[in-house]
């Protein structure tokens, strides 16, 4: 008998024991490391986010400035003086409440790249973006309002003071009358004793500001007189016909008065320029009218005899100043007579055509024949 089974069994398979307790600076706290960087990252996320959050204030804040919500305001006139730079500019923007931030602007202005902006006076409104009072800029200043006024070919000065005050009534007649002698209307060809502006106002529809006072409307009248006579080149014309281009101005009053179609006015142009030549009296009887100041007047022979430069029967050469005011074309037919060797003329027909002869005889003829028919 074996004397191991006196023993108590042994147990088979690992053997587990106890494990001895470590020593206390021995111990490590199991998982704080990934807490702390948990923490961290918490925070980093937070700053993130309000990091994106600010930006995005930010930018919806600069976008509130460009583009205000809201629709545009009232109007505000705004004045640009010379020279204001688009900063300056978005100053005075601010100051009258059509942008919200002047600051920004002279950004977002170099940015878009806006402006210059051209002097003088806009109207804006308030509460507008940054496009759109650019927009207002960009297309210039505001014009004023204009107004328009009509002067007929033929007219007297009077009657074209006359004219111009039922055209434009706001004007003050005294004004107008004195701003005639303003040294400023003087065209450039005018001889210097020449004291009236007759004929140097040039008859046209003209378009001038609401707030242009008197001497204004006469400048507009001389400035296109003394454009008009460039056109027609009086003085280029002038020396080829051996005439000054003043007096070229005085023949064109008398074609003026003179021819009832335009297309005789050319060749009254050269009666006259023939009669001068020849050392006949021109003989017109617009001149006796404008002497009396009269239209329509009937001329007796004691007015025919009139003791007046304006007597074309009697006297030789042109009269001292126009008679009226000519228009282009009878401007251009002075300076540019056609050719042609009449002397005299008559009316013919009722559409106002002229007859047209060298024959003194010629001309009693078809002045019989005029006058029967009733034309004058």
């Amino acid at each position: 008998m074996n004397d191991d089974w006196d023993q108590p069994p042994v147990a088979q398979g690992p053997q587990w024991a106890p494990a001895a307790a470590p020593d206390d600076d021995e111990y490590v706290a199991v998982g704080g490391e990934g807490r702390w960087l948990k923490r961290v990252t918490v925070v980093l996320v937070l700053v993130l986010l309000l990091g994106i959050a600010s930006v995005g204030g930010a930018l919806l804040w600069v976008r509130r400035q460009i583009d205000p919500p809201g629709e545009p305001g009232a109007n505000t006139a705004l004045s640009v003086p010379d020279g204001a730079t688009s900063s300056e500019i978005g100053d005075m923007l601010e100051l009258e409440g059509v942008i919200t931030d002047a600051r920004l602007w002279r950004y977002w202005v170099s940015w878009q790249d806006r402006g210059p902006f051209q002097a003088g006076d806009y109207v804006l409104q308030e509460n507008l973006s940054f496009g759109e009072a650019a927009d207002v800029l960009d297309a210039g200043p505001a014009q004023p309002e204009s107004e328009r006024f009509t002067v007929p070919e033929g007219l007297w000065l009077p009657e074209i003071i006359d004219q111009v005050m039922i055209e434009l009534p706001r004007l003050d007649r005294r004004k107008l009358e004195l701003a005639l002698d303003d040294p400023s209307l003087r065209w450039s060809q005018m001889p210097a004793e020449a004291t009236t502006l007759e004929g140097l106002l040039f008859p046209e529809t003209f378009e001038i500001f609401e707030e242009a006072d008197e001497l204004a409307v006469l400048q507009r009248m001389a400035e296109e007189f003394a454009a008009v006579a460039v056109a027609a080149d009086l003085e280029g014309a002038a020396v080829e016909l051996g005439r000054t281009p003043y007096e070229l101005v005085i023949i064109a009053s008398l074609i003026e008065l003179e021819a009832k179609v335009p297309e005789d006015q050319a060749k009254i142009s050269r009666v006259i320029h023939n009669r001068l030549a020849v050392g006949q009296p021109i003989g017109i009887d617009a001149t006796y009218l404008y002497h009396f100041q009269e239209r329509g007047r009937v001329l007796t022979e004691s007015d025919l005899a009139v003791d007046s430069p304006f007597n074309s029967r009697d006297r030789l050469g042109l009269p001292p100043t126009p008679i009226g005011a000519p228009g282009r074309g009878a401007l251009e037919a002075a300076a540019h007579p056609v050719e042609g060797p009449w002397l005299y003329y008559v009316l013919a027909d009722a559409e106002g055509h002229h007859f047209f002869t060298e024959s003194y005889d010629e001309f009693l003829e078809q002045k019989a024949k005029s006058q029967a028919e009733g034309l004058f």
